[in-house]
């Protein structure tokens, strides 16, 4: 077979900046840069180990993911495939990457799924290393290389079976996991994925699904969504991407709640949370609860609804909007 070519990919620079409903900050409190290595790695397939996470186990057929975990939410494209979601009212949230009718990929937050594999009770990055061994710096696609460095997310690679564990620096656990088999890994073709409409739908509604995940986990209560708020937050995330520029005001002038207000908003309490150059809304929600003001945003017991905006720049690059708000 060919060498595949190498392609010369966007150096994302990740940008997170939240908003609370009385100030707008002065930067971002949250930068994590990452640069791109311009070789391709020909790793050698690998058999895939057998792998239980919580009650399900990697190639188990959909049907006995269904028995198990009751009936499909919804299912969301990913930059591989797609997710299927299941949970109830957002307890035992759990996605499941299916290849074949047959479980390739799991992300959950649910601690027994996390303590399935041995890292519930470490309460540091150190300890989890300790458990796990030393973690991947680079992410080595078929058609790319990236160099990561968020101190905040252990990758790890054995075996045939990708492992990620995502660090709340909070409240010193491990938040949640993603188990993902090289070939489930291997669909996607470059960093970004392929943009599309249908997948920034699905970035926007699964940032929604996390937010309420994360926040019934924590004992409160979900959000609503609010469909006019959305809009509002697309239309921002789209300004940015086709502007070129990164910031909660924007080139007009406007604020958050001056664009709420002119989409004819009328709130007790708003804010905003923004993010930029994350692969998914996985990597761009577990960034912004690793950041105190965002994190503070997404687990507000005064706000009662919100919409999330996605869009791509001519680069790939997403930019994530999320609008909270209580209306009057």
């Amino acid at each position: 077979m060919k060498k595949l070519l190498l392609f010369c990919i966007l150096a994302a620079v990740l940008f997170l900046v939240p908003v609370n409903f009385s100030t707008l900050p002065d930067h971002a409190t949250l930068s994590v840069k990452e640069s791109l290595r311009h070789l391709t790695a020909q790793e050698r397939p690998e058999k895939t180990k057998a792998v239980s996470v919580g009650r399900i186990k990697m190639n188990m057929s959909k049907s006995q993911v269904n028995h198990i975990l009751g009936k499909e939410k919804r299912v969301l494209r990913n930059p591989y495939w797609s997710w299927t979601l299941y949970h109830q009212q957002y307890q035992h949230f759990v996605m499941v990457g299916f290849m074949n009718n047959r479980v390739a990929a799991l992300y959950s937050n649910d601690p027994q799924y996390i303590d399935s594999q041995g890292v519930l009770t470490a309460k540091s990055l150190e300890q989890v290393k300790k458990l796990k061994g030393t973690p991947l710096s680079v992410e080595a696609g078929s058609n790319y290389r990236f160099r990561l460095s968020d101190k905040h997310v252990l990758r790890y690679r054995a075996e045939g079976i990708r492992s990620t564990y995502y660090f709340d620096q909070f409240n010193r656990r491990v938040d949640a996991l993603i188990i993902m088999s090289d070939s489930y890994f291997n669909q996607k073709q470059q960093f970004y994925g392929h943009p599309s409409v249908q997948l920034a739908r699905s970035y926007e509604q699964l940032d929604f699904e996390l937010i309420n995940a994360s926040r019934v986990k924590r004992g409160l209560s979900a959000l609503q969504f609010n469909d006019k708020i959305s809009h509002t937050a697309r239309q921002h995330s789209i300004d940015m991407a086709e502007n070129h520029f990164f910031s909660h005001v924007n080139q007009q002038g406007q604020t958050p709640f001056d664009r709420m207000k002119q989409e004819g908003l009328h709130f007790s309490t708003a804010g905003e949370n923004i993010a930029y150059g994350q692969v998914s809304s996985i990597e761009a929600h577990h960034g912004l609860m690793n950041s105190k003001g965002h994190r503070q945003n997404i687990l507000n017991r005064h706000y009662l609804e919100v919409g999330t905006g996605v869009a791509f720049n001519e680069k790939n690059a997403p930019y994530y909007t999320e609008n909270f708000i209580t209306e009057n």
